[in-house]
């Protein structure tokens, strides 16, 4: 084999030795790279995804509505719930004034037990009977004083009992046209009165206490007796 050969022999390999540990460090540079990236990626977000939609429909295995979330027609949020029937039996929503309402119904759809936070923030809750009429009402108004009312199938309210500012309960029963006609109460020294009135709302007979002694007062006899001993006072 002649010099010239030898030579060229001797550059390739030099050639192919200066490639090869190009090559390495090309490795070498790009593996350091990849091993920071992956340091410096923050990790997978553990966040639920967010589904957006109009509305949302359970289907039963019918294929009929059981439970839908949504808006209602006047684009208020509600969540309504129906029996097999498709009929809805219990709704969820959020009222035109913003305050929330619970909804329950019979099988005939007719509303017969509803929950609500009133315009002034007062909780109400309304028993109804079949025919769509308040029966029962049980509310706390808004200086906080409790009461449940009975109504008579017109829906006039006959019957009241409530818890007076003062914590001192009290009874009140109706006429048919609302007008109370007797009254029950317990007083601030625990002694009891009760007062009958005529359908002019005057009072025509009252019993109290007097001197620590229990009396009976017809209205001939307490309008002429001082206010202070009969203990009675006017409504």
């Amino acid at each position: 084999m002649t010099d010239p050969v030898i030579e060229r022999l001797e550059r390739l390999e030099q050639r192919y030795r200066r490639l090869r540990r190009i090559s390495l460090a090309s490795l070498l540079a790009a593996g350091f790279v990849l091993l920071m990236a992956q340091a410096a990626a923050p990790p997978p977000s553990k966040s639920p995804l967010i589904l957006q939609a109009s509305a949302f429909h359970v289907l039963g295995d019918d294929g009929r509505v059981r439970a839908r979330l949504g808006l209602s027609i006047d684009g208020h949020p509600a969540l309504t719930l129906a029996d097999e029937a498709g009929t809805i039996r219990a709704t969820l929503a959020i009222q035109a004034g913003g305050d929330p309402a619970l909804t329950l119904t019979d099988g005939a759809g007719t509303i017969r037990a509803m929950l609500a936070i009133q315009d002034g923030g007062e909780p109400e809750l309304t028993l109804n009977d079949q025919e769509h009429k308040v029966r029962v009402t049980v509310r706390v108004n808004d200086v906080g004083t409790p009461s449940v009312e009975l109504s008579d199938p017109s829906g006039t309210a006959r019957a009241r009992l409530s818890l007076a500012s003062d914590s001192c309960p009290r009874l009140a029963l109706m006429s048919a046209r609302g007008r109370p006609v007797a009254d029950l109460a317990l007083q601030d020294d625990d002694t009891a009165k009760l007062t009958l009135d005529d359908a002019q709302g005057t009072t025509r007979l009252a019993l109290s206490r007097v001197r620590n002694c229990p009396r009976v007062l017809a209205d001939e006899e307490r309008s002429m007796m001082p206010a202070r001993r009969s203990g009675i006072t006017a409504r």
